[in-house]
């Protein structure tokens, strides 16, 4: 059976058609793959308090290492995180100083107060907070912990994305 030029016609269509079909499909699952990887794993920080502390740990633990490398030491227990927005006050103060950070912001822990700068026995700084209750110990989330350690934090304070 011979097929018409008419019936070639519509073959030639239907194939460009179900290759155009099939190349939007493969365009849109690369998409949807790439906005999923690049946009979607960064809002995971957003879901996760422990996730996002210790993204909090790795940018101030960034700043402590350029205030070590501007000022020769890191700030002392004394002058605490605050160094690396104010000038200190106590203790040993560089003598050209900077700001290693704009805002305060960025040193308050989800809680509201202060990190706490501590040093452990290698002479290595530790970021501390002191959890839901602002003060020293308790249990849950009011515990006290090294943001650094992420053993250490609460277990009512981990999420399924840790």
């Amino acid at each position: 059976m011979e097929q018409t030029s008419l019936q070639k016609i519509f073959r030639i269509i239907a194939k460009v058609f179900a290759f155009v079909f099939v190349s939007i499909f493969i365009l849109g699952l690369l998409l949807f793959i790439y906005v999923k990887f690049f946009f979607g794993v960064g809002n995971v920080y957003y879901r996760s308090p422990s996730l996002k502390l210790k993204k909090k740990f790795y940018e101030l633990r960034l700043h402590l290492e350029r205030y070590f490398v501007r000022n020769g030491d890191y700030p002392s227990e004394e002058q605490g995180i605050l160094a690396l927005i104010e000038k200190p006050i106590v203790g040993e103060i560089p003598k050209n100083y900077k700001p290693i950070i704009k805002t305060k912001a960025s040193i308050i822990d989800p809680w509201g107060t202060l990190y706490i700068l501590r040093f452990n026995e290698d002479g290595e700084p530790e970021i501390w907070t002191l959890g839901k209750d602002k003060k020293t110990g308790g249990p849950g989330k009011a515990k006290d912990f090294n943001i650094g350690d992420f053993n250490s934090y609460p277990k009512t304070f981990k999420s399924v994305y840790d």
